[in-house]
């Protein structure tokens, strides 16, 4: 199943909805963190029908930069059926091109000092988001 942005929906960039599959519709809202639920319509009236999960982003100020830790990541809300649809990607996605870059916390398991931790999908989700963003940097290199 491949998710699809429908574009011109809403005028803001932190309100994007995506079609996944033949009558899926989600909106995913990032303002600050990120928020996705299943919608019925790709339209500003839509109804909504469950939330699917979101993702936690804490802000780390850096001498060479600042970013975005992931500290918690869950889109099972709703059931495993909307993991590996390419929804996270798609929040890391925006998150970036509105705020700046997105790393991933600890992924031992363990909470560290800042709450981040990876458990169950997310150290592979985060290994494959790292891997796409290297490749990424390799081509624009």
């Amino acid at each position: 199943m491949k998710i699809e942005e429908i574009e011109n929906v809403f005028d803001d960039a932190e309100r994007r909805v995506f079609k996944l599959g033949s009558d899926c519709y989600i909106l995913i809202v990032v303002e600050g963190d990120a928020d996705v639920c299943l919608i019925d319509k790709p339209d500003e009236e839509y109804v909504f029908i469950k939330r699917i999960g979101g993702f936690i982003f804490s802000p780390v100020e850096d001498p060479n930069g600042d970013y975005f830790k992931v500290i918690n990541m869950d889109l099972s809300e709703a059931g495993k059926g909307f993991l590996r649809k390419g929804i996270g990607e798609k929040i890391v996605e925006i998150k970036e091109d509105l705020c700046g870059p997105v790393v991933f916390g600890n992924a031992c398991g363990f909470s560290s000092q800042d709450g981040s931790h990876l458990i169950d999908d997310g150290l592979p989700f985060a290994e494959a988001m790292m891997k796409k963003k290297a490749k990424r940097n390799k081509l624009n290199s």
